[in-house]
């Protein structure tokens, strides 16, 4: 069996998509990982010092260096990889190519970690993208005053960006033969902040339920944002596990996902496994995951939400919530996801 090549694997938190990202890898390269994680910005020098060191000692016997999401933890290993001739690979999830000032949304309305993509955009090897629309796109959802995209906030070269779409196993998100209430919708945001409230279409779904008493949303997250009086058909849980999810999720007839910026978004496509259907926002990766299995809000129009909502009743939905979960298996498993991350790795 030929020796396996060296691969240095940076990231900000081990979330369970890196970690599975890790073990895969590991089936072919030897993978040293490393976490940046920033808990407090003053340490930045000793976090930088550390990572330092961890590249001196390393850098030499790897090939390749791998780079989840841009940031601070990417900045070391993008230079140390020009400097040294070694190849970056950068996967890009949405924040460094989004900006909406409005709510000092992406990386763009933060002067330092702008400096910092920059960086990384001139000097990596090459930038993956979890979806196409991540480089251009014409965002006609929300009347920002900010450009999306790579292409018109830094005017990175298309020959440098890489699709590789998210991937997602069926072997745990999956459809079960439970009862779903007709009118039950549900979201799972992360975090729910000042922030993310209105960028996550949380906003949107409370002022639904005012206006539809006789729906039921459940929002799935770690609640942070205080002075929001929510009525009385909104049920609010915290984070929950992988199989948790499932269970709720087969509860539920409808996944909302009323985003004014995402990548690739891993909630939605989990939702439509487990036989959710979708309701997105017209942005980015969103349009090709629903495809025809769902409905589209083309802008942030409140009464367009309505009309949407209002018209579900002529449709099929237990053929929409089959046809849900058969197009994330086809189109968007994640075999077929790492199979192209190899493609990208190994042809260069």
């Amino acid at each position: 069996m030929p020796k396996k090549s060296k691969v240095l694997y940076f990231y900000p938190d081990l979330s369970p998509f890196i970690q599975k990202d890790i073990h895969f890898l590991r089936g072919y390269f030897l993978v040293k990982a490393y976490a940046f994680t920033v808990k407090y910005k003053w340490l930045l020098p000793v976090y930088f010092t550390r990572q330092f060191l961890h590249l001196i000692i390393n850098l030499w016997t790897s090939k390749k260096i791998i780079c989840r999401f841009g940031g601070y933890h990417a900045l070391l290993p993008v230079l140390f990889g020009k400097i040294f001739q070694k190849k970056t690979f950068v996967i890009f999830g949405g924040v460094e190519a989004h900006c909406i000032p409005e709510i000092n949304y992406g990386f763009c309305t933060k002067k330092t970690l702008f400096f910092v993509n920059k960086i990384i955009q001139k000097y990596a090897y090459k930038i993956l993208v979890v979806h196409r629309s991540l480089y251009h796109t014409d965002y006609k959802y929300f009347s920002t005053i900010g450009k999306q995209g790579l292409k018109n906030l830094y005017n990175t070269p298309s020959d440098k960006v890489i699709e590789l779409k998210n991937g997602y196993s069926s072997d745990v998100y999956r459809v079960k033969n439970y009862d779903r209430s007709g009118w039950s919708f549900i979201t799972a945001p992360g975090r729910i902040d000042q922030q993310t409230f209105y960028l996550k279409g949380v906003d949107l779904l409370v002022e639904l339920c005012k206006k539809m008493p006789y729906i039921e949303v459940t929002i799935v997250g770690d609640w942070q944002l205080n002075g929001i009086t929510l009525p009385k058909n909104i049920t609010c849980l915290p984070k929950l596990s992988p199989s948790d999810l499932v269970e709720v999720y087969n509860r539920h007839t409808f996944y909302m996902q009323l985003s004014m910026a995402e990548g690739f978004p891993n909630a939605l496509c989990e939702a439509m496994l487990c036989g959710c259907v979708p309701i997105g926002s017209d942005v980015f990766g969103i349009p090709e995951i629903i495809g025809d299995t769902g409905f589209l809000l083309r802008e942030k129009k409140f009464d367009e939400l309505i009309r949407i909502i209002e018209n579900l009743k002529n449709f099929d939905l237990k053929y929409l919530s089959e046809k849900a979960a058969e197009r994330i298996i086809r189109k968007f498993s994640l075999e077929q996801r790492n199979k192209r991350f190899l493609e990208i790795l190994y042809s260069d």
